[in-house]
């Protein structure tokens, strides 16, 4: 099965978040296809995150950069490497929040989670703030 490559990002004008194509360029721009016109759109950068190809348990999109909860545990969703038994594997991992461990995440951990919110709207639940557990 192909993975869907999108990604997402905040516009600059602060209007909402745009999902679609990432030019990664100087100027930042999501060709977004929920716009009128579909066109591309200013992001900010920092926001930019990739679609992991998986979905939580609510059947929400996982992006890089989400918070997710499972029952006991709270996860950083990132994009990096990860070494495991000598070897170096690249791909989407979560970090547990107050461990600080990272593991590689697969569609059997995207059942038992849900996205809480993001680094960027939601920073104070990587703090371990259980008391956001609603939406993003």
């Amino acid at each position: 099965m192909k993975r869907e490559i999108k990604f997402r990002g905040d516009r600059t004008d602060n209007i909402s978040w745009v999902y679609g194509f990432y030019n990664g360029g100087d100027y930042p721009l999501i060709d977004d296809k929920t716009t009128r016109d579909g066109g591309a759109v200013d992001v900010n950068p920092e926001t930019v995150g990739q679609f992991t190809g998986l979905k939580d348990k609510s059947g929400t999109e996982i992006y890089e950069g989400d918070i997710l909860h499972d029952s006991e545990e709270t996860y950083e969703v990132i994009f990096g490497e990860y070494h495991l038994d000598g070897f170096i594997h690249t791909g989407f991992f979560t970090r547990h929040v107050t461990a600080g461990y990272v593991g590689p995440m697969d569609r059997t951990d995207a059942l038992v989670v849900k996205v809480i919110g993001n680094i960027h709207q939601h920073p104070h639940l990587l703090n371990g703030d259980r008391a956001v557990t609603g939406e993003k």
